[in-house]
């Protein structure tokens, strides 16, 4: 009898133990299968130096990484999407700032982009460029300011979606500036160069990698940047340097849907990582005009804090609720 007790208890312990023996065999098998990132933008902009850094982790994994491409609705196609694929680390976004102001953007938003996602990494963090159309008759900041007040209403300026943080930043570095300019929503960043070199557009705030040829070649006028200086653009000083009283970082990152379990998240972290300190990587992602982000899944949440707090006292402060 004694020795049928011990046996019978080992193979208790034994069955007890095979959910945990094939929990944890699931999650060093993670990924089975492929891994889909969606962006809410058009491709060939922002997604550029995302492409760098899955070949790379593909390469040196073997993970396959897709990117899908839902635009539409100031990113909120491709979050709903990423929501309703479930929270298994499959299905991830490729995000902004947009994502963590829902309730700033929407009376009634469909999510609460604070609380239904979670940081996986973050990709870049860059200071923006302040350009006007060639034909413009002003060749500085200081002449862009003096002219847009001498003429209110009458210029324009071009950014991507009808609302969110594009439109935020852009009302921000008007009151900052003391001038009112025309808004005008694009669906990306390509279409807004195509209408700043054709002059239809007056001004934009963009990313250098979307803007460097055109002022290189002289189809448009850079003014200043929105942050530091920018080594593809060494010379053009801050909107701070000469005055203006306005600093705004791009951003894009990679979330996850809220419940998404550590492992995932944490080897997403850890590749991405990694593949951002591939020399290969970096030359080219830095020749974008880019700088690569990283850091743990932390301090990726501790940023986006800061942000958050920041855009909303900037809403309440300028009256701009905008979903109206």
């Amino acid at each position: 009898m004694r020795h049928s007790s011990v046996a019978l208890n080992s193979i208790a312990a034994l069955l007890c133990a095979m959910p945990l023996v094939a929990l944890a065999q699931a999650n060093s098998a993670w990924p089975a299968k492929p891994i889909t990132i969606v962006a809410p933008n058009s491709p060939g902009g922002t997604d550029v130096g995302l492409r760098l850094h899955t070949n790379a982790i593909s390469a040196n994994t073997r993970w396959p990484i897709v990117l899908d491409f839902k635009v539409g609705a100031d990113g909120q196609i491709a979050a709903n999407y990423v929501l309703r694929s479930g929270a298994d680390g499959y299905t991830l976004l490729f995000s902004s700032t947009n994502l963590i102001l829902t309730e700033i953007m929407e009376e009634k938003p469909p999510y609460d982009g604070w609380k239904d996602f979670t940081p996986v990494y973050q990709l870049s963090r860059n200071p923006l460029v302040l350009v006007v159309k060639s034909g413009l008759p002003v060749k500085s900041l200081k002449e862009y300011i003096a002219y847009a007040k001498a003429n209110p209403g009458k210029l324009n300026y071009g950014m991507i979606g009808l609302s969110g943080i594009n439109r935020l930043a852009g009302e921000l570095l008007q009151s900052q500036m003391g001038v009112k300019v025309t808004f005008v929503p694009y669906k990306g960043s390509a279409p807004i160069g195509i209408a700043m070199e054709s002059g239809e557009l007056d001004t934009t705030v963009q990313a250098v990698r979307n803007l460097k040829n055109a002022i290189t070649a002289g189809k448009i006028r850079a003014l200043a940047t929105t942050g530091g200086r920018i080594s593809e653009l060494p010379d053009l000083p801050s909107l701070s340097e000469q005055g203006v009283d306005f600093e705004y970082y791009g951003w894009v990152g990679i979330h996850a849907p809220a419940g998404t379990p550590a492992t995932p998240i944490n080897m997403l972290n850890a590749e991405f990582n990694k593949a951002a300190k591939q020399p290969d990587v970096l030359a080219k992602f830095e020749a974008l005009g880019d700088n690569v982000g990283g850091g743990s899944v932390d301090d990726f949440r501790k940023y986006l804090a800061v942000q958050r707090d920041r855009w909303v006292g900037v809403s309440q402060k300028l009256g701009i609720k905008l979903g109206n």
